[in-house]
């Protein structure tokens, strides 16, 4: 599906990207490779920010609700990432 939506174009301008828990992509014992690995060799070549495991969504534990439609800041070294929401979800009323 992500390679779908690279081959439509739909990535392109895209800053960054957060990846959930994907809680049903279990890694078998013999398998050469891991599912980081394969997100990387589709979207590697955009150059942009991926980061892997946000509580949002269909989650085990403590679910992060993410505002849509607002600025983020999103920042990852290795193992460190970094995710700021940069402006309010709502209006005051």
């Amino acid at each position: 599906m992500l390679m779908q939506l690279k081959l439509a174009g739909k990535l392109e301008g895209v800053k960054g990207i957060v990846f959930g828990e994907m809680l049903d992509c279990l890694q078998t014992n013999n398998q050469g490779y891991t599912l980081q690995q394969v997100i990387l060799r589709i979207v590697g070549d955009l150059e942009i920010p991926v980061a892997y495991g946000l509580r949002s969504g269909h989650v085990t534990r403590r679910n992060i609700t993410l505002p849509i439609g607002v600025r983020a800041a999103l920042s990852v070294n290795g193992a460190d990432v970094t995710l700021k929401i940069l402006e309010a979800a709502t209006v005051a009323g």
